[in-house]
């Protein structure tokens, strides 16, 4: 296989990435600035990919991007993004495994979670605890939505929110 052959190959698998992330955010690489750009893909043309960045669109050459991996736009949010401190108090039966709940806390919109109190006192009902998740969300997120999502977790499981 030539080299034209190998490049071709190439942007035809770059082009259907970009194809099938259509509507869903990526992480692309500029291959001569090694500018990253993140955004989610509107449009896909044989030429072009046009990104949507705060309701800016950004065109790009597909010949001049790399798309990166979900692992990497994961990282790259991480280090680049601010993130928004939330916590969550929950009413669990005191035989619960928070540790168990507080995995079940995750999504693409959460950088982390932790648990950061369990009370067992005199306000709390008796056979229970009241457990604080403090949640990190990505600063990109639409922050009231993210909370109901994890609202709606917490009650789905049954659980009382404090």
């Amino acid at each position: 296989m030539g080299r034209s052959d190998k490049a071709i190959m190439a942007l035809t698998r770059e082009l259907r990435k970009l194809k099938n992330a259509i509507g869903k955010e990526v992480a692309l690489k500029h291959i001569y600035t090694n500018k990253i750009h993140v955004g989610r893909v509107i449009e896909v043309t044989p030429d072009e990919v046009i990104l949507e960045k705060k309701n800016r669109k950004i065109k790009l050459k597909i010949y001049n991007i790399e798309v990166l991996s979900k692992d990497f736009l994961r990282k790259w949010k991480e280090k680049n993004l601010p993130k928004i401190k939330r916590d969550f108090s929950v009413l669990l039966p005191i035989n619960a495994e928070e540790k168990v709940i507080k995995e079940l806390i995750s999504s693409e919109e959460i950088v982390s979670c932790e648990i950061i109190d369990i009370y067992k006192g005199k306000t709390i009902p008796n056979g229970y605890k009241s457990v604080t998740f403090r949640v990190y969300f990505f600063g990109d997120v639409d922050i009231k939505k993210s909370e109901e999502k994890v609202l709606n977790l917490f009650k789905s499981l049954g659980y009382e929110i404090r």
